[in-house]
């Protein structure tokens, strides 16, 4: 993580831009599964489930350095919660 000036006057307002960041990463860990249901349902090849599942993981790893970013600017732990996919 990088090393954050208490003091910066600039923390919050890049602590949020971060964890925006990490919602829109977490929610892209949803579409990939959805992606890979429809692959799924039209017989795909598993080279293309394969592709699916490491871009999912992908976004995991993407979400989870930014919830990191966010909660070092913001000075306190973040994470993704629950998600909301009707």
């Amino acid at each position: 993580m990088p090393s954050i000036l208490a003091n910066n006057p600039n923390n919050q307002a890049i602590g949020r831009r971060w964890l925006v960041q990490a919602e829109a990463e977490h929610a892209s860990v949803a579409s990939f599964a959805r992606h890979t249901l429809q692959l799924m349902s039209i017989g795909a090849p598993s080279e293309l489930l394969v592709a699916s599942q490491k871009a999912s993981v992908d976004e995991i790893k993407h979400a989870k350095m930014c919830y990191g970013l966010a909660s070092s600017f913001l000075g306190s732990d973040f994470g993704p919660g629950s998600l909301d996919v009707n």
